[in-house]
């Protein structure tokens, strides 16, 4: 009788004969329909075959075994069903092998566990939260384990993605895969050497956790954090060493060794401590800071870093005086921004150690001394100023009081919103029942200020701001030009569109508000849930209204149906003659970021065939285009994927194309019009389009991204971030914008709506055509 052992073995034998049985079977299939033959193949194999085949594959498996067998391996597939056969299949090649099927553990297991290689699944349904993100923990965390990808297909943006943040290798599973196909990939990566350079793969990882730690998912926020200050840390010499301890659910201690020898450093001691804290509800205060301050027993120094700030009342409390140490760094959102652009971060860090905090008082500072201690971090950070203005802003009616709290947390919002230091903006008078308050703030930021308020931009909304007002006793030249703004009649400073002016209200696309919206709950949806055809994108609140301004009902209901799913909000109905659905970036016109996070939720909620971008852009040269005209992306080119080298600068990556299908039906568009209120046609450009996260509003730099990109028709913010979320799922995708100025710092935020309707018009024609999607197939057939 042959023991456990032979069974097993048999068994495992016997499962990789009918593995490589199907797998004959369905190339014999497909044979047979090229040469049109539709009968059904069948294989017949003898047992005495069988008998022989099991020989066979037993005496290759001792031939075979990996050299190596001592690896420790790690199996991440939220599918226990797909993780737990993969396990096995590894630990009959001699592998030492696990298993995890929830994707939030992998952060810590790798630091808990050195791991050599980690199959990793990238389409994880069974969480919000997708292979990617996984890939970017485990190479922040453990960046000698080389990972290979696991996905069912596999679309060249997918792969770059994929490739471009950290993984080894990747396979492409169906249930035809020789099982040995995996052994050969441990082996292919084990011998490959390392593809990457640390510290490009540093930057590419840095400003993706940056992108999460302001737009991702509350359950990624503790790791995000502490993975950009691992990294932060790690970039600078000496700061390699670290040990994480997770605490309560939102706290993280971090310790580094001071392995540096010259003496700034060497004389803050071996270790440094730092307490990564996640209050988001509310600011950082004098008990978290003590609390801190406590476990600095054998330490000399202390980072306490936060997303959103610290409080009045910590503020109040800082002292200067007291034993030298331990002293106490506070790094808040504008610190973690300075750290992550800095060209050294190491100079960067001494200065904020200079400004260090020694102790604590019971409030006995004065106001005098309270607001220099709270300008001490940020003072270095702050553009130079020397005009002020003051603006007057009202609240909403059902605000009956303005507490101390409000004003703080209205400033610290305000201030964000409008890129300042929160001592930047000061109160200097509130009038009670309608909530008038008289602010202080530079110039700039009251001109943004007031053209968030003349686009209806969504951060006042959230602030109760119902009127936004320049006093009469500020600037005057700044008064002239706001009244120009308040009456809606505005000129172009473009030479070309000197006779551009107009009253936006007269115009035949202007949307003064949202449509009549009937609320309803997805899971209420029922079949039309499978009937949506695209999804419109937008990123702005001018380009959002835009596109609703031409969404009717869906057939048999009055009105627009609005679905809130998690934090994001759709607008469902008819957008030419196909059934669409509309939704906006959940933080505004922010870049690459926010566009993946709103793309990636709208594809797995809606599952469209095709996703369209549509919005305002800037153009490439006055003298061959006009403000309104309409630019279709052939192509999106980051600009942000670059390589300086002695060369001169080098474009990293793909440059992806647009839909072949959809392109070519926008190409084919007759009947198209769209005239500016100068009575002017409106005319459309196809070609490249330029997109990164950096605002265009210097000519030199600009002049030097159309030098480097010459095939380039104009250029915007987001498309970047259309194209790396429609590449993983492989969703059809088109970006259409319109041009509202020339980058060139001349920002007349007035021809925005124009801009916006003209590209949602070209949009809503093509898409009037009912088969214009007809050959285009969802991604999952």
């Amino acid at each position: 009788m042959p023991d456990q052992d032979d069974t097993r073995q048999r068994q495992d034998d016997i499962k990789k004969l009918i593995i490589e049985h199907n797998r004959r079977l369905q190339l014999l299939k497909e044979q047979q329909a090229r040469q049109g033959i539709s009968t059904d193949p069948r294989i017949i194999i003898e047992i005495e075959d069988i008998e022989a085949k099991i020989e066979e594959l037993q005496d290759k498996s001792k031939i075979s075994q990996p050299p190596q067998s001592n690896l420790q391996i790690l199996v991440m597939d939220d599918e226990e069903v797909k993780a737990d056969p993969l396990r096995m299949l590894l630990e009959n090649y001699g592998f030492q092998a696990e298993k995890e099927t929830n994707p939030h553990n992998v952060w810590r297991l790798v630091q808990q566990k050195h791991y050599d290689i980690i199959f990793l699944d990238i389409i994880m349904p069974n969480y919000d939260y997708d292979g990617i993100e996984v890939l970017v923990d485990i190479k922040t965390f453990s960046p000698n384990t080389k990972v290979i990808a696991i996905t069912g297909y596999a679309q060249g943006e997918q792969i770059a993605e994929i490739m471009r943040l950290g993984a080894s290798g990747f396979i492409q599973r169906s249930p035809y895969t020789p099982p040995e196909r995996y052994r050969d990939k441990i082996t292919e990566v084990l011998k490959l050497p390392s593809l990457f350079n640390s510290v490009a793969l540093d930057n590419v990882l840095l400003h993706h956790l940056w992108n999460r730690v302001q737009y991702g998912k509350e359950q990624l926020q503790k790791q995000s954090l502490a993975g950009l200050i691992k990294l932060i840390f790690n970039s600078i010499d000496g700061f390699d060493d670290f040990h994480v301890r997770v605490g309560t659910d939102e706290e993280i201690d971090i310790q580094f060794e001071n392995q540096r020898n010259e003496g700034f450093w060497k004389e803050r001691g071996s270790l440094l401590q730092i307490a990564c804290l996640d209050w988001s509800e509310k600011d950082i205060g004098l008990a978290e800071y003590r609390n801190f301050r406590a476990k600095l027993t054998r330490v000399k120094l202390g980072f306490l870093i936060t997303y959103n700030g610290f409080s009045n009342e910590l503020w109040q409390a800082l002292s200067d005086e007291g034993t030298k140490d331990p002293l106490v760094v506070l790094v808040d959102h504008s610190d973690l921004k300075a750290l992550i652009s800095a060209e050294d971060r190491e100079k960067l860090l001494r200065d904020f150690v200079k400004k260090a905090i020694r102790g604590y008082s019971d409030f006995s500072k004065s106001s005098s001394t309270v607001h220099e201690i709270s300008q001490r971090r940020e003072i270095d950070l702050l553009p130079e100023t020397d005009t002020t203005i003051q603006v007057l802003v009202e609240l909403k009616n059902d605000i009956k009081e303005f507490t101390s709290v409000e004003q703080k947390n209205f400033i610290r919002k305000l201030s964000q919103s409008l890129n300042l230091a929160s001592n930047q903006i000061n109160i200097l008078n509130i009038k009670s029942g309608s909530v008038l308050v008289t602010l202080e703030m530079p110039k700039e930021a009251a001109q943004q200020l007031v053209s968030m308020y003349l686009t209806n931009t969504s951060i006042l909304r959230t602030l109760n701001i119902t009127r936004v007002e320049i006093e009469p006793q500020s600037n005057e030249e700044l008064q002239k030009d706001n009244q120009a703004d308040n009456t809606n009649k505005f000129k172009s400073s473009c030479e070309n569109d000197k006779d551009l002016i107009y009253t936006i209200e007269d115009q035949p696309w202007f949307a003064p508000d949202f449509p009549s919206i009937a609320e309803v709950d997805e899971t209420a949806l029922g079949k039309v849930k499978s009937k949506i055809a695209v999804v419109i994108i937008t990123a702005t609140e001018v380009e959002l209204k835009a596109v609703l301004h031409l969404l009717t009902p869906l057939s048999r209901r009055k009105q627009i149906l609005g679905v809130y799913s998690g934090p994001e909000t759709y607008y469902l109905g008819k957008f030419g003659a196909h059934n669409a659905v509309v939704t906006k970036c959940r933080m505004g016109s922010i870049g690459e970021g926010s566009v993946i996070l709103a793309t990636e939720q709208a594809q797995r909620l809606w599952q469209p065939k095709a996703i369209v971008m549509t919005g305002i852009a800037f153009g490439k040269s006055p003298g061959n285009q006009k403000l309104a005209d309409v630019l279709i992306a052939s192509q999106i080119i980051s600009y942000e994927q670059q390589r300086v080298g002695s060369d001169g600068i080098i474009q990293r990556g793909s440059i992806p194309p647009s839909n072949t299908t959809l392109l070519n039906r926008f190409e084919n568009i007759r009947g198209w019009t769209f005239s500016r209120p100068d009575g002017k046609a409106c005319k459309i450009h196809i070609g490249p389009v330029l997109s990164g996260e950096k605002l265009i509003d210097k000519p030199e730099f600009k002049a030097n991204l159309f030098n480097q990109f010459p095939q380039a028709i104009g250029g915007e913010m987001e498309g970047a971030g259309l194209v790396a979320a429609s590449g993983r799922v492989g969703t059809a995708w088109i970006l259409v914008k319109s041009i509202c100025d020339w980058g060139d710092g001349k920002k007349h935020k007035q021809h925005q709506p124009l801009a916006a309707a003209a590209a949602a018009s070209l949009v809503h024609h093509v898409l009037n055509q009912k088969t214009v999607l007809k050959a285009i197939k969802n991604p999952d057939n």
